[in-house]
């Protein structure tokens, strides 16, 4: 695990973030799975989102604001590093993600992140006074080469109403 600072391509955010980064050190091995596995990990994925969320607010450590709360182990539970691209992108269609296209062969721009693709679930609860954002960002190995994720990053993020 190692700490940097990530600028979301579609700018849903803004401004640069911090996350906690799960991966860089494939050993090559692919994770696969069938829909049914897709479908039941997204259920529960967004399960352990809720669960993560309310242990934050429960025990006062939720942080408001563009920092957001690092929850990149959460989502390694239900999308290992090695996990092919496309069960990754359907595992968080099912747990209720937007997952917006992947980049094409040469996006503009000179950020480390140019390749990543971005899923974002703009309600994962909702109060009077804000809204909780779950944002995921799955990391490629190599520039256009979506076989397999080689990283994952992920945060919970307070947004004002």
């Amino acid at each position: 695990i190692h700490r940097r600072r990530l600028a979301l391509a579609s700018g849903v955010a803004g401004v640069l973030l911090p996350f906690c980064t799960w991966g860089d050190g494939l050993n090559g091995e692919d994770i696969a799975m069938t829909s049914n596995d897709s479908e039941e990990r997204g259920k529960e994925l967004r399960s352990s989102l809720e669960r993560a969320y309310a242990r934050l607010r429960d025990t006062k450590t939720l942080r408001p604001g563009v920092l957001g709360n690092d929850v990149a182990d959460v989502v390694a539970e239900y999308i290992p590093v090695g996990t092919a691209f496309s069960d990754a992108e359907s595992v968080l269609r099912s747990a209720g993600f937007t997952v917006y296209p992947r980049p094409s062969a040469n996006p503009p721009g000179n950020r480390p992140d140019r390749y990543a693709v971005e899923a974002i679930m703009d309600t994962l609860y909702r109060s009077p006074a804000y809204n909780v954002r779950a944002i995921v960002v799955l990391n490629p190995p190599s520039p256009g080469d979506y076989s397999r994720i080689a990283s994952i990053s992920a945060g919970l993020f307070v947004i004002s109403v």
